[in-house]
């Protein structure tokens, strides 16, 4: 049998690549010999060429590890791959444009602004507001959205959730602040709920407002720079108000599987 079987090298020479190459897709699992004899040789049929030749051509589309393994299990077609990757790639393309976009726009406004943002002047209504007052860290902003969340029985599709930030200074690890919900028809709190969750009314006022669209962890970067932008235009931020800086969250809507390239975030600061 053994003379129509190929050693490894034969078989890397024959399929033009490497032993070593022969060798590493044994290990990963996914081209095995077909015998390995009493000394560890390893022997292939000469038909694994063709399917040597697949994997490559899979590789070459990028296909993962994994998918391939799932291939050559006969648990995946061809054409499930294809039509998987397809829709990875397209996806994968939007992503691309949409940070090609986001470059394009960073780059205009720091050759126009000096700055990366380019925010408006906004004069902003009174609004009221439900609320937890937290004393916590940035990060946990998400987590006490979701918790505010679980103390009402009805909240419309579009809520918009808010963050009054109420201390001046950049403190991530500990700060003091508001998170709460615009108050809008349709809105019912839990019973239990009433001595938990507060309610006030924010005052009208004016604002520098920026709008990010990506992820929050970004969000004190872009603060930096909306203060650059006031400075280099002379604007005084209005500290008579009960806050700092507001953050509006307009399409998240706080949900479990948020999507962090798609958070919409409003940033107000406040001016004269």
């Amino acid at each position: 049998m053994q003379e129509k079987l190929l050693t490894a090298g034969q078989f890397a020479k024959l399929a033009v690549t490497t032993k070593r190459t022969v060798t590493w897709y044994d290990q990963e699992g996914i081209l095995q010999p077909f015998l390995i004899d009493s000394s560890g040789y390893r022997w292939y049929k000469p038909e694994q060429i063709i399917d040597f030749q697949v994997i490559l051509l899979l590789r070459k589309l990028h296909f993962s590890i994994p998918q391939i393994k799932a291939f050559l299990s006969k648990d995946a077609s061809l054409q499930t791959l294809f039509q998987q990757k397809r829709t990875a790639i397209v996806q994968e393309i939007e992503k691309l444009k949409a940070n090609v976009t986001t470059i394009d726009r960073y780059y205009a406004n720091s050759k126009q602004e000096g700055v990366l943002v380019k925010p408006r002047i906004k004069h902003i209504p009174g609004y009221d507001i439900y609320y937890l007052q937290k004393n916590g860290a940035y990060s946990r902003i998400y987590e006490y959205g979701l918790e505010l969340k679980s103390y009402f029985i009805k909240l419309p599709k579009h809520t918009e959730f808010i963050a009054v930030f109420e201390v001046p200074e950049y403190k991530p690890v500990k700060s003091r602040f508001k998170i709460g919900v615009i108050i809008t028809k349709g809105m019912e709190l839990k019973k239990e709920a009433n001595s938990i969750v507060q309610k006030t009314s924010l005052p009208a006022y004016k604002a520098l407002s920026y709008t990010h669209i990506g992820s929050p962890s970004l969000l004190s970067f872009h603060w930096k720079e909306l203060e650059k932008y006031a400075a280099s235009h002379n604007l005084t931020q209005n500290r008579t108000l009960p806050f700092v800086d507001v953050e509006i969250y307009k399409r998240s809507g706080f949900t479990e599987a948020i999507e962090e390239d798609t958070m919409t975030t409003e940033m107000h600061l406040p001016i004269h």
